[in-house]
């Protein structure tokens, strides 16, 4: 078992893209891990940062790169704001749109709400994760997964890009559970999720 990488392009990178940057041969050798999310809590979370989000003072990530203040250019700050004033319901339609026009082996940087579980595929389209845990469970799995790779006394996580909002549940309708279990139905069977 490896451990440690090659540091990411960017956030949120899926196996078969990092598999491009480390070495082949060392690749089966790494402890893979990842998260995934209950996809209507996830969808609540993603709604609310764009919601929150000030591009020109906090940046946003735009094809890999982080971009500040001048370097967003105004079609991407027009497309912030008007998501913005999107529905939840009308927000969820938009990322119905997107992943009909997305392909499953697509990259966070082409479409940010690709299923969750594309991110463990790799190049062959085989899962490749090693361990795949739940964000729910995330400070219990911490101490797992640093055991796991021999770390005895894991400090605890601290929480980045934290939204506020309430209780996923309170946000949908029943037209809006039932658009989110067809465009994540895959993430739900396998991760074992309900509403």
């Amino acid at each position: 078992m490896r451990i440690g990488a090659s540091p990411p392009r960017y956030k949120h990178e899926a196996l078969w893209e990092i598999k491009e940057y480390i070495d082949h041969n060392a690749f089966d050798d790494y402890y893979k891990v990842g998260l995934v999310r209950n996809p209507w809590d996830w969808l609540v979370s993603y709604y609310h940062y764009y919601q929150d989000l000030d591009i020109k003072h906090e940046g946003i990530m735009v094809g890999g790169i982080m971009r500040y203040g001048s370097a967003i250019d105004d079609a991407l700050i027009n497309q912030i704001h008007d998501t913005k004033k999107l529905s939840f319901s009308d927000f969820l339609s938009r990322i119905e749109e997107n992943l009909a026009t997305t392909a499953e082996f697509s990259s966070h940087r082409d479409n940010p709400q690709t299923p969750q579980y594309a991110y463990f595929l790799d190049d062959d389209g085989k899962i490749r994760a090693d361990f795949i845990g739940k964000y729910e469970n995330l400070d219990a799995l911490w101490v797992t997964i640093c055991k796991r790779i021999g770390i005895e006394d894991p400090q605890q996580l601290s929480r980045e890009n934290a939204s506020v909002h309430n209780n996923y549940r309170e946000y949908y309708r029943d037209r809006d559970i039932e658009k989110v279990a067809k465009m994540y139905r895959k993430d739900i069977e396998l991760f074992g999720y309900s509403f």
